[in-house]
């Protein structure tokens, strides 16, 4: 006679991998279809919804064996429904060779995922105390405080069906993903300068005078008197995409 733990233990490896695992004895097809059927369908629509662009430059067979994989093979931590898509993407980057997916997957994957972090904070931008018009150059600089600066190896904001690339180009995609003060999601694909005067605001608030002499140690080549002009067109086109949210009154 078959125990209840040995009974439980089969009809839930027959759920995750029918192709594989027989199903208990004496249940009928029809209702164990339905059972079957959720517990693909259920992860493959959350992964579909979250990585709509990794869905679509990868053959259907080969997304299901993907999909299939992570229900059968992997120990999954995500401790909150919200973070299953964070656990899915590192178990894509675990899995990109011995699966032999494109080799950019993984970053992408992770692309796509930023716009769950971000909409996952759970803080909410005030403006109270900062000046969204006033003078960048007077007054201590206020930076978005829902931001993520992330370093790819490929131009990932613009990877889909018709631009597949085999290796990564010289230089490196750097993505500023934000939420906007309407609660909707934003990305940049900013140039290295761009990055560094982020990095420098997130680092520390400060004020013009202060990341200008900044910029000019970390840009060698440059006087304070040659980037000041770019350095405030940088700031402002910032602030028009509400990265930069204005200076503290």
């Amino acid at each position: 006679m078959v125990s209840l733990k040995n009974f439980q233990e089969q009809f839930t490896q027959h759920l995750r991998n029918p192709d594989q695992v027989a199903a208990p004895a004496g249940l009928e097809d029809a209702g164990l279809e339905v059972y079957v059927n959720a517990i693909y369908a259920n992860p493959d629509r959350l992964m579909r919804d979250n990585f709509p662009q990794l869905h679509d430059v990868l053959d259907d067979g080969v997304w299901k064996q993907l999909v299939r994989a992570y229900i059968v093979e992997h120990a999954a931590v995500a401790p909150a429904f919200i973070d299953v898509p964070g656990d899915f993407v590192r178990f894509i980057e675990r899995e990109v060779q011995q699966r032999r997916l494109p080799i950019f997957a993984g970053e992408l994957a992770h692309f796509e995922w930023l716009e769950t972090l971000v909409a996952g904070d759970e803080r909410r931008v005030s403006l109270s105390g900062i000046d969204r018009n006033g003078d960048l150059t007077n007054g201590e600089l206020v930076i978005n405080p829902i931001l993520k600066l992330v370093e790819y190896r490929f131009p990932v904001h613009v990877i889909g069906a018709d631009y597949q690339p085999n290796e990564p180009p010289r230089a490196p995609t750097l993505i500023a993903a934000f939420r906007r003060l309407d609660s909707e999601y934003g990305f940049m694909d900013v140039n290295s300068p761009t990055a560094v005067l982020l990095e420098a605001l997130i680092t520390q608030e400060q004020d013009f005078d202060q990341l200008l002499v900044r910029m000019t140690s970390e840009l060698s080549n440059s006087s304070t008197e040659q980037l000041r002009a770019p350095m405030l067109e940088i700031l402002e086109r910032l602030r028009q995409s509400e990265l930069v949210l204005g200076v503290r009154a």
